[in-house]
């Protein structure tokens, strides 16, 4: 009879990003795996995908512990070694390089005791007690005293001997020491380090001062342990109530949750948490969009919420992934495995793609990643790394090395690598699983950044660099962000939109703007750029004629400036043809700029909007927002989609075209929508199904129905399912990628 465990699952790598492995059960025997391998974390020497437990990862029969993140896996074996596979962009596999992995590729030293998993990072503790650490460095998650990252081979924490668990957030660590002392380090802008404050830390900083911490698991932004006693704490992001202590209030200390001193195990996912309790019942709490938290409803619990009745559950593991990829499983005492949330790549194991609100005894798949709009035409990456196009296609944007238009989705080249794509007015970028970053189309300013202004028709790499992290396409311009946390920009720049510091154009060739690595994000307008760093502030620069930038004024700035308070901390952003709108971590949306169509959402036509203004007051439950040319969508997180602004093309979606609409309108009644991307004069969407769905403009095909017809409602693309959605920021096409 084998012994269960059901170990971390991949905690976020970011909003938007590639499907997460599945649950891996680990047996001392035979690995095997399900779900998503489009990084071949599944170690089965393909990028295949399995909807239920698939073949062998190796012929070993001698696994140990195994633990999956974002893209990659590792596991120990009953000799001691160690093992990793599948991405390795920041090192994350330990094995001196970048180079991913489709088997496990051993690290190198034989005593190895325990292994965990994060976003970007990888940490062991060795037989001897001695913790290591590797990969992702940006935030010092990695704990050795410094930023410096990627770190490719293992590098010892400290010199200590005394480590008894390691746990590995998306980016942060915390671990205990056999003393009973917790310590965490890395991001900590939400307070995920329980030191009681946000600051960043890049080595072991000690949580409080007791030594009685028994267990600790990190979440996506999020901690929890347990102590001697049972009782349980929770500390750091609770937008969804995911510390259970019945409010959403952050926390940047550990804080109780209930009185009880019978708490067993825990896991932490990406905004949800579970554990067990001594008598063998589950209990689980937080984000529940994907009914992850197995209570058979949708509804968010800010409180443990207990799952069925039975008294013979053993271990549990909260899964997660973007927005869309939250699922739990859970072992029984019979060793029987169990499995229940979004099931949209499979994740569950059941053999369908069937969402499951309550636990369902032990797999399925989809093949579409990601989707993005452009100005008249649309593309999507599939999971096995294709990349297919439709609509407006004159200036070469559709990159299949034709200038002409198609109603129907054709593929980019046969390149399977695509990961993150992008639109502007006529040009399109895009970055692969290698780093590099792609682009073609329109070029008049340089926007393709390939040091001419000539057109190109199909996918042209910009320099040789593979460091390219994400991309966002604006009017004329571009702006992408590298690994090491630069932000570069090029093309047009008469409005300083560029942000370094002129208004020289055009730009031919990437320009750094200024000096920082801390930048998170970007995103561009029609003539303005705005951007996150990694401690939650938000700048914006370029054109400011009617109050895009958010800094109370009508000012040009050719350098980035920043917008609101110093105490406001911005989660994401999404820049407009002229007016830009963001959310912010206490789950309140913002929108500025100009406003004639209504898509600042202000419930008038009023501009300029020259400050942030909210949108619906009192509201903090929005989750993500994406501004198209002159309206806007955001979607909420019970699941609603609500669109606003310019309808003059049905591209609000409320089954007619009366414009404007000044105030969010709910489209539809349905809450299973998961990501969005408004284009020009459409908007294309998706379920928690991954199909896809568009509406609005289609005189260019770029809805993507094999026809030239304006729709005003939601409106399903035959054959289409997404697993991530981008936004082209001033474009009407649509984008996917799997």
């Amino acid at each position: 009879t084998y012994t269960y465990t059901v170990t971390a699952v991949w905690r976020s790598w970011t909003a938007g990003s590639l499907p997460s492995s599945a649950v891996t059960v680990v047996v001392p025997g035979p690995l095997q795996w399900f779900g998503d391998g489009a990084y071949g974390q599944g170690g089965v020497l393909d990028f295949t995908s399995e909807r239920s437990p698939g073949p062998e990862a190796t012929g070993a029969t001698t696994w140990v512990t195994v633990s999956g993140a974002y893209g990659h896996t590792c596991g120990t074996r009953t000799d001691h070694t160690l093992w990793c596979w599948g991405y390795n962009t920041t090192g994350q596999l330990g094995i001196g390089n970048i180079t991913q992995r489709t088997s496990p590729t051993q690290v190198a030293g034989t005593t190895w005791g325990t292994v965990a998993t994060g976003g970007g990072h990888t940490c062991a503790i060795k037989t001897g007690g001695t913790l290591w650490c590797w990969g992702y460095n940006n935030y010092g998650e990695v704990g050795i005293g410094s930023v410096v990252t990627p770190q490719t081979s293992p590098v010892q924490v400290g010199a200590l001997t005394t480590w008894a668990t390691v746990t590995a957030g998306d980016d942060h660590t915390c671990a205990t020491k056999t003393g009973g002392t917790l310590w965490c380090w890395g991001y900590n802008s939400n307070g995920q380090l329980g030191v009681g404050s946000v600051a960043q830390k890049n080595s072991p900083t000690q949580v409080g001062l007791l030594t009685t911490w028994a267990t600790a698991d990190a979440g996506n932004a999020h901690t929890c342990a347990t102590k001697t006693d049972a009782t349980l704490w929770c500390w750091g992001l609770n937008v969804s109530g995911q510390l259970g202590i019945g409010s959403l209030v952050q926390q940047t200390s550990p804080t109780q949750v209930g009185a009880l001193t019978t708490w067993n195990t825990i896991t932490a996912g990406d905004n949800d948490t579970c554990a067990t309790k001594t008598d063998a019942t589950l209990w689980c709490w937080g984000s529940n969009t994907k009914g992850q938290l197995g209570i058979g409803s949708l509804v968010q619990q800010t409180s443990p919420t207990q799952v069925g009745a039975l008294t013979t559950w053993a271990t549990v593991a909260a899964g997660t992934g973007s927005s869309v990829q939250t699922h739990t499983c859970a072992t029984k005492t019979d060793a029987t495995l169990w499995c229940w949330g979004d099931n949209s790549w499979g994740q569950l194991g059941l053999g369908s793609t069937t969402q499951q609100t309550s636990p369902t005894q032990v797999g399925a798949l989809t093949t579409w990643n990601t989707v993005a709009t452009g100005d008249s035409h649309g593309c999507a990456t599939k999971t096995d790394g294709t990349l297919w196009c439709w609509g407006m296609g004159g200036m070469g944007q559709l990159g299949n090395g034709q200038p002409r238009t198609t109603t129907t989705a054709q593929q980019v080249g046969a390149a399977s690598t695509w990961t993150r794509v992008s639109s502007g007015a006529q040009h399109t970028c895009a970055t692969r699983s290698d780093h590099t970053l792609w682009c073609w189309g329109d070029n008049p300013w340089g926007q393709l950044g390939l040091g001419s202004t000539a057109n190109t028709s199909q996918p042209t790499q910009v320099g040789a660099l593979a460091t390219w992290k994400t991309v966002a396409a604006g009017y004329q311009h571009t702006c992408a962000t590298k690994t090491d946390g630069t932000l570069w920009c090029w093309g047009q720049n008469f409005y300083g939109q560029l942000g370094g510091g002129a208004l020289a154009s055009p730009q031919v060739n990437p320009v750094k703007v200024g000096v920082l690595t801390t930048w998170a994000s970007v995103t561009t307008g029609a003539y303005h750029t705005c951007a996150t760093k990694t401690d939650g502030t938000l700048w914006c620069w370029g054109d400011n004629t009617f109050g895009e930038l958010g800094i109370g004024s009508t000012v040009l700035k050719n350098t980035p400036n920043r917008v609101g308070a110093a105490i406001v901390t911005w989660r994401s952003v999404s820049a407009g043809s002229l007016h830009t709108c963001a959310t912010q971590t206490d789950g309140t949306l913002w929108c500025w700029g100009y406003n004639g169509s209504g898509q600042v959402g202000n419930g008038t036509v009023v501009w300029p909007q020259t400050s942030p203004a909210q949108v619906g007051p009192g509201v903090t439950t929005w989750n993500s927002v994406q501004s198209g040319n002159t309206h806007t969508c955001a979607t909420r997180t019970d699941g609603t989609l609500w669109c606003w602004g310019d309808n003059t093309f049905g591209q609000v979606g409320i089954g007619s075209t009366v414009t404007p609409q000044t105030s969010p309108v709910q489209v539809g009644a349905l809450t299973t929508w998961s990501m969005l991307a408004p284009g020009s004069t459409h908007t294309c969407a998706t379920h928690d199904d991954y199909t896809v769905w568009c509406w609005g403009n289609n005189t260019s095909g770029q809805l993507g129905l094999g026809d030239t017809t304006e729709r005003d409602s939601p409106t399903q693309v035959p054959g289409v399912t997404a697993g991530g959605l981008f936004t082209g920021d001033q474009a009407n096409s649509t984008f996917i990628v799997s």
